[in-house]
């Protein structure tokens, strides 16, 4: 069984856009030429019907192999984990695979098909292509993928890669023994307990491997963590990390501002999400840094922006005043997070380009000042700050 999506392409060579069909779900047995081109990757290389170019166009989909009782899941984490949650039932005992890269799809069936642990070899791929890397210092990993012999004994792990150096690319190969396999079977034993064993990535295995050198693997095992499982404004799901101060504070249904922080600055994006799930993990079972996930910082309830306050507008944040006037306590976020706050935004550099440069207007709505690279506003918390 195979179910086909359309897909639009722009030929890379013509420029010409046309409608291809795309498998985004093979069931197997009984599909076995589509099978095929799914390992080999014929499947992701799309004809056009102008000039008959291949454009390589891969696309998320499942594969599903009913004699294995196998579930793999090509998508982006977010996306897979929540068709994870989608199948689960309907294919009850099957183990579920996710892959970020069709590549590695690939070679998660092919594993599966020889009797191998695609976990084990991921752990495999990692270290190969580290060692690669520090005995040919002017060489970069391109990419990688198992190849097996005739009797699905003989194991190959290819490394495709780039020379600096003379600026030529080329391809080599570590022979994995059945000695080498089945030490890596005993050295990954004591990774799975508490991993999500359905993840293949090398960005999860070096997350593990950074946690026993860290010497926090226990820590990371025994956390509990809440994550919203988001809706974007373009409908696309997302996953926002949830603080320890703000636990159980948002839930189904409600908007959320998630802040975005910026690498090597100081500021950071603000977007309205829309909760659809809440889930809790501990950081051990999460496939990256949870550090780099955006932040559900406050529930948002109304969009409303005012650009100027009523002289007889009556605010109230005596409890909030009280503490920022005897040093506010860090940990009393509530006090913050719950007070209506209003301060004047710097104008927006649309805003800037229609007052032309007037000085004296800017002054007045930007009201701020710059110090060690930090901008601060005032606030204004009740009717006598006004």
């Amino acid at each position: 069984m195979t179910i086909y999506r359309d897909k639009e392409v722009r030929c890379s060579r013509c420029n010409r856009i046309y409608d291809a069909d795309y498998p985004i779900f093979i069931r197997v047995p009984g599909r076995e030429d589509v099978k095929e081109d799914l390992v080999s990757g014929d499947v992701h290389y799309l004809e056009c019907p102008n000039c008959h170019h291949k454009n390589f166009r891969p696309s998320r989909s499942m594969y599903c192999d009913d004699n294995n009782k196998v579930v793999i899941i090509n998508d982006s984490y977010v996306d897979a984990i929540v068709a994870r949650h989608q199948f689960e039932d309907k294919f009850k005992g099957y183990t579920f695979y996710i892959s970020f890269d069709v590549w590695h799809t690939s070679d998660i069936i092919k594993a599966i098909d020889y009797g191998f642990d695609p976990f084990v070899l991921e752990f495999i791929r990692h270290d190969g292509i580290k060692h690669f890397e520090k005995d040919h210092s002017t060489c970069q990993t391109i990419n990688s993928y198992f190849k097996y012999g005739d009797d699905g004994y003989e194991i190959e792990l290819v490394v495709l890669y780039s020379d600096e150096a003379i600026s030529e690319k080329g391809e080599s190969s570590l022979t994995i023994s059945s000695e080498m396999y089945n030490d890596y079977v005993k050295l990954v034993e004591k990774y799975k307990p508490g991993a999500d064993l359905s993840i293949i990535s090398e960005s999860y295995v070096k997350k593990l491997y950074n946690l026993t050198w860290n010497l926090k693997i226990e820590e990371a095992r025994e956390s509990s963590d809440e994550f919203l499982l988001c809706k974007d404004e373009n409908g696309d799901a997302q996953l926002a990390f949830v603080q320890n101060f703000n636990k159980g504070k948002f839930n189904l249904g409600e908007k959320v501002a998630v802040t975005h922080p910026e690498n090597g600055s100081d500021e950071c994006k603000i977007s309205i999400w829309d909760v659809a799930n809440i889930i809790y993990m501990p950081d051990y079972e999460y496939y990256a840094k949870i550090s780099d996930l955006p932040v559900a910082t406050y529930k948002v309830n109304d969009f409303d922006l005012e650009t100027e306050l009523d002289p007889d507008t009556i605010i109230t944040n005596a409890e909030l005043k009280e503490a920022l006037q005897n040093h506010f306590d860090d940990v009393n976020y509530d006090v913050l997070f719950n007070a209506y706050v209003i301060t004047q935004m710097k104008a927006s550099g649309y805003i800037e380009d229609r007052l032309d440069g007037n000085a004296d207007i800017l002054k007045l709505v930007n009201n701020d000042y710059e110090e060690d690279g930090k901008k601060y506003y005032s606030l204004y918390l009740e009717q006598s700050d006004i």
